[in-house]
């Protein structure tokens, strides 16, 4: 018993209940004809590519995903091509995919691969909505040429893009890819994880409006010296130490005499510099030193608030891509993880037999409100084997194996709602003879017993506070949505939490200058739906952050740093046509020593149906006695520096204001002398102060 006791130490002892399951149907199935994307060529009559990657991705910001197909060159084609990348959107009525690329990306080239790898989405360029990072290698053969990888930013307006050019001119050969802001500064960078020399891995460091800046210079020389014995297939960002800051952690893809690292994490100094402190080696999994690391994803596998590793991997060497094995690393809080695979799974753990999965995706699948995990990859033909783990609610984990699900063995699928209920669906995605884009769907029938979890989920840091803004969830289960609980957690392990009806809902009483990781969860009664995407903000001191949002139909633009504001915008419902541009400053909500009140005023329809921001008490003073038809809202609505003859103080940024000149008048605010360049070349009028005309002075 006393060994029992420390294998099982760390699980959650609760009560003895039933093995989750899962119910699916066949659903809809066809195939997509779209005459504007030109098919690949054919080589003995058979197209020479076809999907190979796929990934779901909420490319219109209301919680429906779209999917994103990857085409592959195969490696015994002697010809290599570039194909489009293509995105399905799933029917209105639930009735399958229709093809949206062109509608999505115009009429122009379209974002193209040889090979795509991995796919990374998430909001990059801070306009509210997930852009695409796509990883890629192209023809995987000799000379292993490489090829460049593909960009696609949203417009805000649920178009996108394709903004591949303003990466690094380069062919990479990349194998995975992570995102997360590693520096602190607020904005996403990106890892690419190149597995040969030239270029070696790097990092796209995030600078404003989407634009990044290569930098090799932040990683250990041993990832920068790629060869056959040291190159590393995975990547994951997450804080491993608990100290508020990502982690690199990388596993070594095997193909050399000597054994590898394996699974290794890389210490973020807490400015995005990876050489400064010692590495870490996690246990060898069961394959041993001589494994193939094909993905690694966090977890938090035993609901203590601490993010677990569950790393795939594959064998190598003589039974090279034969079998798999999950590998669960169970975090203990103080930078150390055991391995606890089979106490967690059972026997589901590894096998030796059979193709290999070659990645791992989290989600709900059977609507319990906790997240189980499943594998997709290169399926066996004729072997029933586990392909899906449910959570059981203590710490364990029930294998499913694909003919509960599919009627036969597993298929290499997305998890994706097709039919629109709230449920996670599943969807394999194929080309025909002709290679038109072909799919099969398979329509969740689990009854769901908890809510799903909010969507597009944004957290604003203020003056030791966060406001969490979000959508409603897809999926309400069998219960009216009660209400939401937002919960911060601090790099140490502190929480705190608030609760509300609807969004915003705003969590008080953090620490500035911490950076907090913050999740809504759905309320259904007693019972909570799984947390949403986390999401991180550093509250500082007299500091909110002022958003700005474009109006199309209006050509007019707007900032806030209120809560209320803000998630009204976001919503659409009582404030409509407004979108995110991706562009903010920061700004004090209260009176600093050195800072002027700027006021704000609303300009009445009659006059422009817009608001203007005075700096100053003078100027606000001027506007309201010289333009008696608008409403002052606020004397105060923030505080700000005013720059001295156009030149701002240290420690902050200049402010640009350029006017419409327009009957509807508009005013814009921007930290981009670019943006407001751009502005004046429409005819906009620039006002401030100097030689560089500079109207206010942000914080930094």
């Amino acid at each position: 018993m006393a060994a029992a006791a420390c294998l099982f130490g760390s699980l959650v002892v609760g009560e003895v209940r039933a093995a989750p399951t899962l119910t699916f149907v066949p659903g809809p199935s066809g195939g997509i004809v779209e005459p504007s994307i030109p098919l690949p060529p054919k080589l003995n009559g058979i197209p020479i590519a076809g999907p190979n990657m796929w990934s779901a991705a909420d490319l219109r910001g209301d919680g429906r995903k779209d999917l994103i197909v990857g085409l592959i060159v195969s490696p015994t084609q002697p010809t290599v091509l570039a194909s489009p990348l293509r995105i399905l959107r799933p029917k209105s009525d639930g009735a399958g995919f229709v093809d949206v690329t062109r509608a999505l990306l115009g009429n122009g080239p379209l974002p193209s691969t040889e090979h795509v790898r991995e796919i990374a989405v998430t909001d990059l360029n801070g306009d509210g909505r997930e852009d695409v990072f796509v990883a890629a290698h192209g023809y995987d053969a000799l000379p292993f040429a490489g090829e460049r990888n593909s960009l696609m930013l949203s417009n805000g307006d649920a178009t996108f893009t394709d903004a591949s050019p303003s990466l690094p001119p380069q062919r990479d050969f990349s194998h995975s890819t992570a995102v997360g802001d590693v520096n602190g500064d607020g904005l996403p960078d990106i890892f690419v994880g190149n597995v040969s020399g030239s270029p070696p891995p790097y990092f796209l460091m995030g600078r404003p409006s989407g634009r990044f800046e290569q930098v090799f210079s932040s990683l250990p020389t041993e990832v920068l010296q790629v060869n056959v014995d040291n190159r590393f297939h995975a990547s994951l960002l997450v804080d491993i130490d608990g100290d508020g800051h990502l982690d690199l952690v990388v596993g070594s893809g095997y193909a050399g005499e000597s054994p590898s690292l394996q699974t290794v994490v890389y210490y973020n100094d807490g400015v995005g510099d990876f050489t400064r402190r010692p590495r870490t080696q996690f246990p060898f999994g069961r394959f041993g030193a001589t494994a193939t690391v094909d993905d690694i994803v966090a977890l938090d596998v035993n609901d203590d608030g601490r993010m677990d590793l569950l790393v795939l991997t594959t064998q190598s060497g003589a039974r090279q891509d034969v079998g798999m094995a999950v590998q669960v690393l169970v975090n203990q809080g103080n930078g150390q993880f055991t391995d606890e695979s089979v106490a967690r799974l059972g026997t589901s753990a590894s096998r030796t037999n059979g193709s290999w999965w070659t990645f791992l995706r989290v989600a709900d699948l059977d609507g319990d409100g906790r997240l189980d995990f499943y594998a997709f990859g290169y399926a066996q033909p004729g072997l029933d084997v586990p392909f899906a783990w449910l959570n059981n609610g203590d710490g364990t984990y029930s294998a499913v194996s694909g003919q509960p699900v599919f009627g036969r063995e597993p298929v290499s699928v997305e998890a994706i709602d097709v039919d629109g209920d709230g449920r996670l669906d599943f969807v394999t995605v194929y080309s025909d003879g002709e290679g038109n884009i072909q799919y099969s769907t398979w329509l969740n029938r689990t009854p769901r017993t908890a809510p799903s979890e909010p969507v597009a989920v944004h957290a604003i840091a203020g003056d030791g506070r966060v406001g969490l803004v979000f959508k409603p969830p897809l999926g309400n289960g069998p219960q009216p949505v009660s209400g939401y609980t937002a919960t911060c957690r601090s790099p140490t392990g502190v929480l705190r939490s608030a609760a509300g009806a609807a969004s915003p809902i705003v969590v008080d009483g953090l620490v500035n200058g911490t950076r907090y990781t913050c999740t809504v969860r759905t309320q259904m009664g007693s019972v909570s739906g799984p947390a949403s995407r986390p999401t991180v903000a550093q509250p500082r001191a007299g500091l909110n952050s002022v958003l700005e949002f474009y109006h199309s139909g209006l050509d007019h633009y707007f900032i806030t740093w209120v809560f209320d504001e803000i998630a009204k915008l976001d919503a659409g419902t009582q404030i409509q046509g407004w979108t995110r541009t991706g562009y903010s400053f920061k700004t004090y909500t209260t009176a600093q020593a050195g800072t002027s009140p700027v006021c704000r005023y609303y300009i009445p329809p009659a006059l422009g149906d817009s608001h203007f921001y005075g700096r100053g008490t003078a100027e606000c003073d001027a506007t309201g006695q010289n333009n008696p038809g608008l409403v002052l809202e606020s004397p105060d609505f923030m505080h700000i520096t005013l720059p001295t003859a156009g030149t701002c103080p240290a420690g902050t940024m200049p402010i640009y204001r350029v006017f419409s000149n327009r009957p509807d008048a508009n005013h814009r605010y921007t930290t981009d002398r670019a943006v407001r360049d751009r502005m004046v070349a429409r005819g906009w009028l620039a006002e401030g102060d100097g030689p560089d005309l500079v109207v206010m002075c942000a914080p930094q």
